[in-house]
């Protein structure tokens, strides 16, 4: 072992330690790599729940309440038993929302009527009422109406003439004679009114059917008449068994004042006439004298006749037309409509629909196939069953205020209606064991959306 013996000057011993020093100092700043991310701390508590809302408005459900005594007053969305052995009378509500419902069950032998409130209404449908007594009963020939339907007359054998001037609500004996009536017809606003009797002349009335005057040739047998719409001219067609033509027609041009024969070689047969249009007589049968039976139109009054295009020879016992002449429908062995006032045809040779009748607007078209009323809302496009009525209809026409007008063989006059009258003068009705649900659409608005039975409309 040897011991390293010397002497360090003073300088050089103090420099060694600061160079130690140094290299301390150097190590210990040196920084180390960064270490991983430490896993999440656990999820806090749930808060306190919020404040609960308002409660929103009642739904469109109904409640039921039993009804004993004669009347009583609905509230919305409640449905009423009314059971009586008396009619319940129950009154829609005074201020519904739009949505809310009412519902009438009929438990007690009285059945029920759902009255209204001053400006309220209730759509029904033709398909769910029930024809309903409007006028007398007498054997009754023909009906005949305005342009509008406000003015009706109905004539019978040996009976005065009936006329309406409310859409047929009701009827006024006129003092026309008890002729053997056969037809009528009205000008387009009610003010003329002309009449056939069999073995006798045209009767016409100037003040709606107060007053009548005989006029023109007497026939056996009058088939139709006709009267344009301001009344300045008439038709008419009958038979006599002493002409070598056993079928003539007659004009006027003045009113009815004088008349003309416009016979020709051939017997010239009218089935049925209608005049929307002071420009459009519209015949069915044939009145050219051809011996084709079709439907046929005239623009000058009757003197000249033009075939309607693509109806053939086919026999048509009806026709009707709205007041415009755009929709027109014949009916017979087979229906033929047009909605372009005659231009093109829609012939449909199955449905055997007998005298039919349309509204005004040309939307509301009735007839009768196989002995049961049917009902188009959409110009004759597709047709609905009604229920029979209480006898078979001989006759229809359509009435100013969305109502037909019916007779048969030797009842009273009936009316169907769609909806009821407004205010409270109208209401629907129904016997034991039948219902309904009335919805409201606003605007004083009800509609039946649900029934059982058909229901009786005032």
């Amino acid at each position: 072992m040897h011991v390293f013996a010397g002497k360090f000057k003073h300088g050089t011993m103090v420099s060694l330690m600061i160079s130690l020093s140094a290299l301390s100092q150097s190590a210990c700043n040196d920084t180390g790599a960064t270490g991983e991310t430490g896993a999440n701390g656990a999820t806090g508590a749930t808060g306190a729940a919020g404040v609960t809302g308002a409660t929103g408005p009642a739904g469109p459900g109904v409640t039921w309440v039993d009804v004993k005594t004669a009347s009583v007053q609905a509230a919305s969305n409640v449905g009423y038993l009314a059971d009586s052995s008396s009619q319940v009378t129950i009154t829609l509500p005074t201020n519904p929302s739009v949505g809310d419902l009412v519902e009438v069950t009929g438990p007690g032998a009285g059945g029920w009527k759902v009255a209204q409130n001053a400006a309220q209404q209730v759509y029904v449908g033709f398909s769910n009422a029930l024809w309903s007594t409007t006028g007398p009963s007498q054997a009754w020939n023909r009906l005949a109406a305005s342009g509008d339907g406000s003015h009706l007359a109905a004539v019978a054998p040996g009976e005065p003439i009936y006329t309406s001037t409310d859409g047929g609500a009701t009827w006024t004996a006129q003092a026309s004679g008890s002729l053997q009536w056969q037809s009528a017809a009205w000008s387009a606003d009610g003010t003329c009114l002309a009449a056939t009797a069999q073995n006798d002349q045209v009767h016409v009335s100037r003040d709606s059917g107060v007053t009548w005057t005989a006029v023109g040739p007497t026939v056996q047998n009058w088939f139709s008449v006709a009267v344009s719409p301001n009344c300045t001219h008439m038709m008419s067609n009958g038979y006599n068994s002493s002409l070598s033509n056993y079928y003539q027609f007659y004009l006027s041009a003045d009113s009815g004042a004088t008349w003309t024969s416009a016979n020709t070689a051939y017997d010239t047969v009218a089935y049925s006439v209608v005049w929307p249009t002071q420009g459009q007589l519209i015949v069915t049968g044939s009145p050219t004298g051809l011996g084709v039976n079709s439907i046929w139109v005239s623009s000058d009054n009757g003197s000249t006749w033009t075939q309607y295009p693509g109806t053939g020879n086919l026999y048509f016992a009806s026709v009707a037309a709205s007041s415009d002449g755009t929709v027109i429908v014949a009916s017979g062995n087979g229906d033929a409509i047009s909605r372009d006032s005659g231009t093109t045809w829609f012939l449909n040779s199955g449905s055997n629909l007998t005298s039919v009748a349309i509204s005004a607007d040309g939307t509301a078209l009735i007839g009768e196939a196989g002995g049961l009323p049917a009902v188009s809302i959409d110009g004759g496009t597709t047709w609905t069953p009604l229920n029979q009525g209480p006898e078979d209809f001989s006759n229809f026409v359509a009435s100013s205020d969305d109502k037909f007008i019916a007779i048969g063989s030797g009842g009273p006059i009936y009316s169907l209606a769609d909806e009821t009258t407004v205010g409270t003068a109208g209401s629907i009705a129904g016997e034991q064991h039948q219902s309904v649900t009335l919805q409201y659409f606003g605007n004083g608005l009800f509609s039946v959306i649900d029934n059982e039975g058909y229901l009786s409309v005032q």
